[in-house]
């Protein structure tokens, strides 16, 4: 068990408003951003590499799925208001995701090559299943309203997989492209219809693949929409996705018309790293997102940090929520609760990475790095809405 509040920062930091045209009928923020962020540090041996994953599930209670350093554990931590409570639930592999359903299950997945491992935990309760041994890539898991599990994964060959298991057990698999390289993202909506985002091999514009109610599969492409993509679907069951392009990170909805419709959210290239994406009970959009360092390396102005964004009447307001360090805001998961309040999980290194070729080649940064989860000032105050 760690103290929840161990460490914290409060962060006082001005937003700035990126100006841009909103699709229509994109829900406005009447009000200021949030401005204030209380900084919790949930782990300071945190290993970099892989997912590390935040849910939020019905009562309101925080789920932390992550990998920690010597020796290798897999993490699922939960907080009670005073102290994260861990339990290990893998010593290999890596973190894949995770989601809370119905009935207060969590869902967890597990990279071990070359299996794919899918946790069920309920209580005391721990299930493991192997769901797929040819050298799983990409991935990632939804649940839906009935406790049907869902997955989406590449394999080494370029095949896009869907998986699903129904509430009773057993998997079933189905192969439905032939050209998914990279950054696979799933959404379930309440019919059953499910939502699946991917960079092409082409390494071209991505694809949105949809399965209709009667499990008909439609592929197309996202226009403006190149990498590090990530999919959340409204109340009425539309896809929303935010990726990053080559002049900044944007934000895409797609129309009844069977387009997309697309709005900026901040430029430069260096925006927009490792999109995160959930949308509220008010149909509004909640992005985090990391910048990342540029060609000459960090300075005390540019350096990485991670960032929020949320709809306003003129633009998007952009908040930083963490300036520490020289290499912060890595791989953000964002997660709304039930007052519509955004939480962000990201890690911070506590060093650079270098421009060094040789000492990067194994893309290691410091392997001690510490799990930070940001939230409002205001939730911790107890203030209801932004």
């Amino acid at each position: 068990m760690r103290p929840l509040l161990a460490t914290t920062a409060v962060l006082l930091l001005a937003p700035q408003v990126a100006a841009g045209i909103f699709p229509a009928g994109l829900p406005s923020a009447t009000t200021a951003p949030w401005g204030a962020w209380l900084v919790q540090i949930v782990d300071q041996d945190f290993v970099s590499a892989g997912t590390h994953s935040l849910a939020i599930d019905d009562s309101g209670q925080k789920h932390v799925f992550y990998a920690r350093f010597q020796p290798t554990e897999l993490i699922h931590a939960t907080d009670d208001g005073s102290q994260w409570n861990e339990q290990v639930v893998a010593t290999a592999g890596i973190p894949a995701g995770m989601v809370t359903g119905p009935g207060g299950l969590v869902h967890l997945l597990q990279k071990d090559l070359p299996y794919l491992v899918y946790h069920r935990l309920n209580g005391d309760t721990h299930n493991v299943e192997v769901v797929d041994n040819r050298g799983v890539d990409r991935r990632d898991i939804a649940v839906d309203t009935a406790g049907g599990v869902h997955l989406a994964y590449n394999l080494p060959s370029d095949l896009l997989v869907y998986a699903y298991r129904a509430p009773a057990g057993g998997w079933m698999l189905q192969t439905i492209a032939s050209d998914a390289a990279n950054e696979v993202e799933i959404a379930v909506g309440g019919d059953g219809t499910v939502h699946i985002v991917y960079v092409p091999s082409s390494f071209l514009d991505a694809r949105y693949v949809f399965r209709d109610v009667s499990g008909t599969w439609t592929n197309e492409e996202i226009p403006g929409c190149v990498s590090f993509l990530d999919i959340a679907l409204d109340s009425e069951g539309t896809a929303n996705v935010v990726c990053w392009y080559y002049d900044g990170v944007y934000f895409n909805r797609r129309l009844a018309t069977d387009s997309w419709e697309r709005t900026r959210i901040e430029g430069s290239a260096r925006n927009g790293y490792d999109a995160a994406l959930a949308i509220d009970s008010d149909d509004k959009p909640h992005v985090a997102y990391s910048m990342q360092l540029g060609p000459s390396g960090d300075d005390l102005v540019n350096h990485p940090r991670p960032k929020y964004a949320s709809p306003g009447l003129d633009g998007w307001f952009v908040e930083s929520l963490d300036h520490d360090g020289m290499f912060n805001g890595l791989r953000p998961s964002i997660q709304v609760d039930s007052h519509d309040r955004p939480h962000v999980l990201y890690a911070y290194s506590y060093r650079a990475k270098t421009i060094d070729a040789v000492l990067d080649q194994d893309d290691l940064l410091n392997p001690h790095s510490q799990l930070r989860l940001a939230t409002p000032v205001a939730s911790v105050l107890g203030a209801v809405e932004n």
